[in-house]
């Protein structure tokens, strides 16, 4: 991995749901997608793939930067409960894309270091800062 944490937009994965060619079978879910992409955070944000322009925001009062795109291999086509593997969603995110390889979600790391009373949990206030 290249950072410490790997940050999900809600946004996003419903519009890669809406736009998957499932042409070899697989039908996928939503919460599906997410276990597929495998990330720290799932936020509520205002579009899809905004993240990607974004380059600080704060979870429960603690500082992030984005630090890069996460770039995605063949793993997220492996379903993580069956351990078979489908075309999807890797080959909508090369199509969609349009360049060699595909992203989705957005490397991050915490700013201001942590201390053992540091909780960040589900529901905390998400604020996009640039």
């Amino acid at each position: 991995n290249k950072a410490q944490l790997l940050l999900l937009n809600s946004e996003s994965i419903k519009e890669l749901h809406f736009r998957l060619e499932t042409s070899d079978g697989a039908a996928f879910t939503e919460n599906d997608l997410v276990a597929r992409f495998r990330g720290n955070f799932l936020v509520r944000g205002n579009y899809q793939f905004e993240e990607e322009q974004w380059s600080r925001f704060s979870i429960g009062g603690r500082c992030f930067s984005v630090e890069s795109l996460c770039e995605r291999c063949g793993m997220v086509s492996v379903n993580p409960e069956t351990g078979l593997k489908s075309k999807e969603p890797l080959l909508s995110l090369i199509r969609e894309q349009g360049r060699n390889g595909a992203s989705f979600g957005v490397y991050i790391a915490l700013n201001d270091g942590i201390s053992n009373n540091d909780i960040i949990k589900v529901g905390d206030k998400f604020i996009i800062v640039s």
